[in-house]
Formats: C-alpha cells, sequence, structure tokens
C-alpha cells in the first residue's frame, strides 16, 4: 500500500509511564536516551559518508533495533529516499505492508511497514518483518528508529520493540522527563 491508510497512517501511542520488565532505559554513546531489550548487544557502524548507525541485537541475531540521525528535509522525505536507493527494496521477496506520514509528539513523522526475504549483512531467518519511523524531535533533528524481527513469529514484537524505544526516545544530550511522570 502506498501512502496513508493502515497502521501507517496513525498516530504513535502516548507513553504508558513504566519500562517493560524485560526492557532498560539506555545512553547510548552517541548519546541517544531510549529502551532496549535487558542483554542486546550494542554495534555501531560509521559510514563514510552520513551519521553513525547504532544497532541494538538479540542475543541469537534475530532481532534489530536500530537507531540514527538522518538528513533529509522531512521524515517522508528521508523514508522516500530510502525507498529508492534501497538494495532491500530491490530484492526478491521485498513486500510494502504501509508507507505514509503521521505525528509524533505533534511533530511530523513517517513510518514504512515492509516485509523482505534479505537484509545485507544479516543473518539468513526467513522473512523479515520491519517497522521503520522517521521523525522530527523536539532539538528539531531528524531521527530514524527501526526494529527488525522474524515474520514467522509475528509482527507484534517488532511493534513492541518500536513503540517502547520510540517512548523512551530522547535526543542526545537533551534533557527528557521520563515518560508517564
Amino acid at each position: 500500500r502506498e501512502e496513508g491508510g493502515g497502521a501507517g497512517s496513525t498516530a504513535s501511542p502516548s507513553p504508558t509511564g513504566a519500562l517493560p520488565a524485560d526492557y532498560e532505559e539506555v545512553t547510548d554513546l552517541q548519546g541517544y536516551r531510549l529502551a532496549v531489550p535487558r542483554g542486546w548487544e550494542r554495534e555501531q557502524i560509521s559510514p563514510d559518508e552520513g551519521h553513525d548507525v547504532v544497532n541494538y541485537r538479540s542475543p541469537d541475531g534475530a532481532r534489530r533495533l536500530q537507531v540514527y540521525q538522518v538528513g533529509e528535509a522531512t521524515p517522508y522525505d528521508s523514508l522516500r529516499e530510502y525507498l529508492k536507493v534501497s538494495s532491500v527494496r530491490k530484492a526478491e521477496g521485498y513486500e510494502q505492508i504501509s508507507f505514509g506520514r503521521l505525528e509524533r509528539d505533534g511533530l511530523p513523522a513517517a513510518r514504512l511497514e515492509h516485509l523482505t526475504d534479505r537484509i545485507p549483512g544479516e543473518r539468513e531467518i526467513g522473512i523479515w518483518h520491519v517497522i521503520d519511523q522517521r521523525f522530527e524531535a523536539f532539538d528539531g533533528r531528524l531521527y530514524a528508529v527501526a526494529a527488525y524481527g522474524a515474520e514467522a513469529d509475528g509482527r507484534a514484537d517488532e511493534e513492541e520493540l518500536l513503540t517502547t524505544a520510540l517512548t523512551w526516545f530522547c535526543p542526545p544530550f537533551q534533557e527528557c522527563p521520563t515518560p508517564g511522570t
């Protein structure tokens, strides 16, 4: 489905306050505050161009949470550019579930949800389910937070991973209240 409709066009849930029992709040070396599942390993990729990408991976490598700053003019433009250049979109087995604009805390955001049978650099787990949300934060910068996991176990775990990370997200080196307080 192209723009609008479905899960991609709804607003993000409001913070509930309590951090899920199996998550921990982290302040990443890049300065981001977010929540990640306990025991996940951190990896940082520094591309030749652009911003550093931080990945948190499950111990078995079948799930990933990714966060980084983006440079395009809007969250929607950022996802459109990703779709133009992404090798994942060109892979066999790519199926777009939703793509559209939304708001996060009254600021512009966009969300892409898709399936793919291959993600470069990741292990083979069958079909991957990916939810990629780009958004403007209160510091005026644009960020991406994406959740990856196996389609075989359903889509709820990636939705929870993304929602929890976004609820606890705070831009680098900013003061943010604890969600729900």
